[in-house]
């Protein structure tokens, strides 16, 4: 005799596909840097493999957007190197102990977006600062605590801690006068606010004080991309898309506390229907009441949805059924 089909082997299909559906429904198409407006400077280290070979020292860094914001090396410390292989097949740049790069057409940022690919292996480094005020720029965190604005010792961080040591996607941006971040596409977000002017005239190097500087020895760029306006959540979910997909980078799911930017899937599209031939939590084939539901009443109540755990637990306002 065949096993009573239950509740759990009925609905776990049904719902796989529909939440394979909601997640491919939501996934951000992928956007080139400069398919986007507003594109500033972008420094790509592929672009290197042209003048340069493994582990010889790069001397001039070229503005893929065109833009001629070219980064010349300042020769202020140990050589930075052209490093291949190091991101799968991929490339980046390791900066060297108190190096630095000007920026041969300094760029103003007011509100901005910064994407970064990058590994750090320093408690915090410098990553650009204006071209006459060392003491103005942004340092960048090893653990992600601490991605700032910084003006000497006063510092505005784009983001709370708890982020990764690894490769990773990160995304810093200032919208109206708040500061944003983004890691591996997910929202870590400080909200702090600050208008400290911001200009983009050296890399590499944050002054802390007027005697103490913060280089980014150590640190390795894959890619780092500015735009001179805050993006939109599409566009910046896209070029973030790219870039995982470039890299080989996988994405933060999205926390339950901060949901994905994209529409949630349309459970009104799909039409399935089930009846429940029984009033307890297991058996279908056992005689009892009998319901009906579309997806539409499938996303209502009676049944709530825990986006925690979307392929387990719907479970009805009076608790009486649970799916699994």
């Amino acid at each position: 005799m065949r096993a009573p089909l239950t509740l759990s082997r009925a609905v776990h299909g049904l719902l796989l596909l529909l939440t394979a559906s909601a997640v491919h429904a939501s996934e951000p198409a992928p956007r080139t840097p400069d398919s986007v407006p507003g594109l500033l400077a972008w420094y790509d280290a592929r672009t290197l493999y042209d003048g340069y070979r493994d582990r010889e020292a790069v001397s001039l860094w070229e503005d893929a957007s065109g833009n001629g914001h070219d980064l010349i090396d300042e020769d202020s410390g140990l050589p930075t190197e052209f490093r291949t292989n190091q991101i799968g097949d991929k490339p980046v740049v390791r900066v060297g102990k108190y190096a630095s790069f000007a920026v041969t057409e300094p760029f103003k940022l007011d509100d901005h977006t910064i994407f970064v690919v990058a590994r750090s292996n320093a408690e915090t480094q410098g990553l650009f600062s204006a071209a006459r005020d060392p003491l103005v720029g942004v340092v960048f965190a090893r653990d992600g605590s601490d991605h700032a604005v910084t003006a000497g010792t006063r510092q505005h961080a784009y983001n709370r801690p708890g982020i990764g040591e690894d490769y990773g996607i990160t995304v810093l941006g200032r919208e109206a006068g708040r500061l944003r971040a983004f890691i591996d596409g997910a929202n870590a977000t400080n909200d702090v606010g600050t208008d400290l002017p911001l200009e983009v005239g050296r890399l590499f190097q944050v002054a802390l004080s007027r005697r103490v500087t913060r280089d980014a020895e150590g640190l390795r760029v894959a890619e780092l991309i500015f735009f001179d306006r805050y993006l939109s959540d599409a566009e910046r979910d896209g070029v973030t898309a790219y870039l995982s997909a470039k890299y080989g980078l996988e994405l933060a799911q999205p926390s339950v506390d901060q949901p994905a930017t994209t529409p949630p899937f349309d459970w009104s599209s799909a039409k399935p229907q089930a009846s429940l031939g029984s009033d307890s939590e297991d058996n279908l084939n056992a005689p009892g009441l009998a319901i009906t539901w579309t997806s539409k009443k499938f996303a209502k109540e009676p049944f709530r949805y825990d986006p925690k755990q979307p392929t387990r637990l719907f479970v009805t306002a009076a608790g009486r059924i649970h799916l699994s």
